[in-house]
């Protein structure tokens, strides 16, 4: 067996921070655990609401470029994707975020701090 290594004071263990962002996600309510700054747990949580949402790499670029209020034209220059393509990410980032229009998904973007 392996020593296990010595957690330093400032240390969060994983599995701490899961249980955190469980119950953030669960009741709005944070529990007490420390993080060093909070631009740390910010991100964390940030990454835990995109990753419920499981958005491809695309999806997120894409979604990025909605929020700076890119057309689909532009987005498909921009990203070098076809605009039916571009299309076609916008439906599938609506029908995951359960959103009616891009005002919609802009809206739920900021909302939920995915980007």
């Amino acid at each position: 067996m392996k020593p296990e290594k010595e957690k330093s004071q400032n240390h969060i263990s994983e599995k701490e921070i899961l249980n955190w962002l469980k119950t953030l996600n669960e009741n709005n309510t944070l529990p007490n655990l420390q993080f060093e700054n909070t631009q740390e747990a910010y991100e964390l949580y940030k990454n835990y609401k995109a990753s419920k949402l499981n958005l491809t790499f695309k999806e997120k670029e894409v979604l990025k470029l909605i929020v700076k209020k890119q057309t689909t034209r532009d987005i498909a220059e921009k990203l070098v994707l076809a605009i039916k393509t571009v299309d076609n990410i916008k439906r599938n980032l609506r029908l995951k975020t359960n959103t009616k229009n891009t005002k919609e998904l802009i809206m739920y973007a900021f909302a939920n701090n995915i980007l």
